[in-house]
């Protein structure tokens, strides 16, 4: 009777464990799939409670080049102006390394950037939404 208890016990215990998706490894946003090149395609306006997403006029400036450490760099490879210290991605905080100085713009030093330090960021497929602080959303695609 103990053993069939104990057998009993021991397969509520790993099947318990096999439906835990809290303990399933969970890919990176900061990897292959979310590294590349991204154009800007929309940008949500309108006032708050009836936004809706328009086409943007994206140019060779629009584009975001992402590396695999979270890096943002702009079309001529150099560091996007104000970029974020993190990216808010789900529940999760990733923090972003100093850019190589190969990728410093010297631009930068002229723009005068708002405290913005967290960027949310939302990946499905080839589209990525970046939310900035003041609530700003731009849609960028991946293109080849």
């Amino acid at each position: 009777m103990l053993r069939q208890l104990f057998i009993l016990l021991l397969l509520l215990l790993v099947s318990a464990c096999a439906t835990d998706s809290d303990n399933m490894p969970q890919m990176d946003f900061l990897d292959a799939s979310s590294s590349g090149m991204w154009h800007l395609s929309e940008l949500e306006t309108g006032p708050y409670g009836n936004r809706y997403w328009v086409k943007a006029n994206g140019t060779a400036k629009d584009i975001r080049i992402i590396l695999q450490d979270g890096t943002m760099l702009t079309s001529d490879s150099l560091q996007v102006c104000c970029a974020p210290k993190a990216y808010k991605i789900g529940n999760t905080l990733k923090d972003i390394p100093e850019p190589a100085a190969k990728y410093v713009n010297p631009a930068c030093a002229v723009v005068q950037c708002e405290n913005c330090s967290v960027w949310e960021m939302d990946l499905k497929g080839d589209q990525l939404i970046i939310t900035y602080c003041k609530g700003e959303k731009f849609k960028y695609v991946r293109r080849q």
